[in-house]
C-alpha cells in the first residue's frame, strides 16, 4: 500500500442539544479526507494510501434505548463516499436524558480496524455536549449491545488492546470540562486529546482536529 492506511471513527452525540454541532461535523467529515490531505502536502508529508471512516451516533440509554446508537460499517474514501454521504444524511438529533457517551466510545473502540502495522492509523474522533453516564449503569440496561465495557477499568483495557496501533492510535474528544473526558480519559489515557466545547458550538475550530490527525498521522 502507498502511502498510510488511515481508519477514522466519528462518535457523535445525536441528542437535540447537539443538532447545530452535529450538523457542522457532518459537513466537515465530507470532506474531512481532503482537508487532512492538503495539511500533509503544506507539511510536505507522504499522503494517505487508504482511508476509511465509520460513524457511531449515540444518545440516552436511560431513555427508550432502543434508537440509542446508530453505527455505519467503514466506509472506504473516495471510493465509498456516495455511500457515506447518503448514511450521513441520514442520521438525526432527538431526545435526551443521560447521554451514553461512554458506551459508544466502547463501541468506537471495538471497530473491525485494518490490521496493525507501522504504517496503519487508528483515530477516534468524539463530540458531545454533555458528561457520561456510567458504564455501570448503562451496560446493565437491556437495551445496552453485549460488547459494551461494564467499567472503566474494562473499556482502558479496550483502549490498550492489541486490536489498535499502539503506536497509531489517537482519540480526541471534544467535550465540556470537568467531565469524565478529561478528568479521567485525557489524564489517563495515552495518546488522547482533549478540546473544550465552548459556548457557542457551531464556531468550534474543526481545523485543530484535522491538525491533531494529520500530525499522528505523519509521526
Amino acid at each position: 500500500m502507498n502511502g498510510y492506511g488511515v481508519d477514522l471513527v466519528l462518535v457523535i452525540d445525536k441528542t437535540g442539544s447537539m443538532r447545530d454541532i452535529f450538523e457542522g461535523t457532518k459537513q466537515n467529515a465530507l470532506v474531512l479526507r481532503q482537508k487532512i490531505e492538503q495539511k500533509l502536502a503544506e507539511e510536505k508529508q507522504e499522503g494517505i494510501g487508504l482511508m476509511r471512516v465509520r460513524v457511531i451516533g449515540f444518545g440516552a440509554l436511560d431513555g427508550d434505548g432502543v434508537h440509542t446508537f446508530v453505527s455505519s460499517d467503514f466506509f472506504e474514501l473516495p471510493g465509498d463516499e456516495s455511500d457515506f454521504r447518503d448514511f450521513v444524511a441520514g442520521v438525526r438529533c432527538e431526545g435526551g436524558g443521560e447521554e451514553s457517551g461512554l458506551a459508544a466510545l466502547s463501541l468506537a473502540l471495538g471497530s473491525d480496524w485494518m490490521d496493525s502495522g507501522r504504517r496503519t492509523r487508528h483515530i477516534i474522533a468524539m463530540f458531545t455536549d454533555e458528561d457520561s453516564a456510567s458504564l455501570e449503569k448503562d451496560s446493565r440496561n437491556p437495551a445496552c449491545p453485549a460488547s459494551v465495557a461494564s467499567n472503566m477499568s474494562e473499556l482502558s483495557a479496550q483502549w490498550m488492546s492489541q486490536d489498535i496501533n499502539q503506536r497509531g492510535k489517537r482519540l480526541i474528544m471534544v467535550a465540556p470540562s470537568n467531565t469524565v473526558y478529561d478528568n479521567e480519559i485525557a489524564y489517563r489515557w495515552d495518546h488522547s486529546r482533549f478540546f473544550e466545547l465552548g459556548r457557542d458550538i457551531q464556531t468550534m475550530n474543526f481545523d485543530a482536529i484535522v491538525s491533531v490527525i494529520s500530525s499522528s498521522i505523519s509521526a
